[in-house]
């Protein structure tokens, strides 16, 4: 069974990576599958969420269709990941997705409200081989399974190592819907240059103090965050930021990663388990996995059904 929202609804905001505002309706569709479309440019060019898209990207999941692209998409996708929700038309005028507040929530308030509304539309899931990457110390393996568990382990800005795990059973909205993205601070200078976090903020990302904060950066950061504190709570935070749980930047891995493996879909149940990994190794698992007939004639499909 296939679910879809039953009500188009918009929702509003700024990109992280661009800084750049951008308007999106989420549009009730009766055909399987999650296609974008860049309502802003000519003809409203489709963009199949597919392994296919992806397209290169540091940090974010970046899909794209020739010229059209549609950047930091993966949290609406671990948000259908976790309502299951399969079928979507998503109406882009603008170049990435809103941020909201960093984590999931405001596209699961989204599809909340547009409601839910199911069809039958029988398809054939991808039955993918087992594959297993490794890069420095980082893996991602993933293997045919009776059923669904994707893991995440690793250790992060606070020295210590945690781990979380999705299973069917698992309450996304309350265990991993409202954890928010991260950064070190040493970090955010390097991204601006390279043109990303332009939208970034402490009011959508949690920012971790890890290292002596220069007079030198304190007037970068100002430029880019007036009369915000580079102050420090006993974690590393900064002053103004609580975490949200203990754990709150392994439960954001774990749903970054649930958006990636959302562009498998269809796909059979699959044990996942990933440790120190990101987007670019998820974003490699993916295609493999993907690779043959199948996933071609299915991005044919989906795209032709939007041409």
């Amino acid at each position: 069974m296939d679910a879809t929202v039953a009500t188009a609804v918009v929702v509003e905001g700024v990109g992280l990576h661009t800084g750049a505002p951008v308007r999106v309706t989420l549009v009730p569709e009766d055909k399987p599958g999650i296609v974008f479309r860049r309502a802003d440019l000519p003809g409203t060019p489709p963009i199949a969420a597919l392994p296919p898209s992806i397209s290169p990207a540091t940090r974010h999941t970046v899909i794209r269709n020739d010229a059209a692209s549609v950047a930091t998409v993966e949290h609406l996708l671990a948000a259908c990941w976790g309502l299951d929700i399969t079928a979507l038309d998503v109406a882009v005028e603008g170049p990435e997705l809103p941020v909201g507040d960093g984590s999931a929530l405001i596209w699961v308030e989204a599809l909340q409200k547009a409601g839910r509304a199911t069809f039958s539309r029988p398809q054939t899931p991808l039955v993918p081989r087992p594959v297993r990457l490794e890069e420095g110390g980082s893996s991602i393996a993933l293997a045919p399974a009776a059923a669904w568990e994707v893991h995440f382990a690793g250790v992060f800005p606070d020295g210590r190592r945690y781990e979380v795990t999705w299973t069917p059973e698992t309450d996304f909205v309350a265990e991993l819907a409202k954890a928010r993205t991260f950064c070190r601070l040493s970090e955010v200078a390097g991204l601006r240059r390279m043109n990303l976090a332009r939208g970034g903020n402490p009011g959508n990302s949690l920012v971790w103090i890890d290292g002596p904060v220069t007079e030198e950066m304190r007037r970068e950061m100002n430029s880019w965050w007036p009369g915000v504190s580079l102050a420090c709570d006993g974690a590393g935070l900064l002053e103004s930021q609580r975490l949200r749980s203990p754990d709150e930047c392994a439960r954001h891995k774990l749903l970054d990663l649930l958006g990636d493996l959302a562009l498998l879909r269809p796909v059979v149940p699959c044990r996942v388990a990933a440790i120190q990994s990101g987007h670019a190794l998820a974003h490699r698992l993916v295609r493999q996995c993907a690779l043959g007939q199948h996933a071609r004639e299915t991005m044919a499909d989906l795209e032709g059904s939007y041409g």
